[in-house]
C-alpha cells in the first residue's frame, strides 16, 4: 500500500456519514482520510462522477471498488475479501441500487 487512502463520500447523505462512521472503526483507519464531499460541486473531485470515489497512490476506484479497497485498507479485511469474491458488475449494480434507493437519492438529504 503507497500513501494515505482519500475517500470522498456524499456529505449530505445520512447514509453515507454513517458508512464513514463504520469505516472509522477499523483497525487501520489511521491510513484514511474520509472527506464529506459536495456531489452538486463534481469539479472538487478526483474524478468528474457522482459516485464514492476512493484515491490512493495516483489510482482512482469508483463505486462498489472504492468501497472495497477504503475497507480493505482500514482493517476490515475479511469483508473487503468477501466482497472481491463477488463479480464487480454485480457488485457495482448492488451499489447503484443501494444509491437509487437511499433516502437522499429522492429528495435533499437531512443532516
Amino acid at each position: 500500500m503507497s500513501g494515505i487512502g482519500k475517500l470522498y463520500y456524499d456529505r449530505d447523505c445520512s447514509w453515507c456519514r454513517r458508512a464513514a462512521a463504520f469505516l472509522r472503526q477499523g483497525r487501520q483507519a489511521h491510513l484514511l482520510q474520509l472527506i464529506p464531499a459536495d456531489f452538486r460541486e463534481l469539479s472538487q473531485l478526483p474524478a468528474p462522477v457522482d459516485a464514492v470515489q476512493y484515491v490512493r497512490g495516483g489510482q482512482v476506484w469508483l463505486r462498489s471498488e472504492a468501497i472495497r479497497r477504503a475497507l480493505y485498507d482500514a482493517g476490515w479485511r475479511w469483508i473487503a475479501k468477501l466482497l472481491g469474491a463477488i463479480p464487480l458488475a454485480w457488485r457495482d449494480r448492488a451499489y447503484d441500487w443501494v444509491a437509487a434507493h437511499r433516502p437522499c437519492s429522492q429528495k435533499a438529504c437531512l443532516p
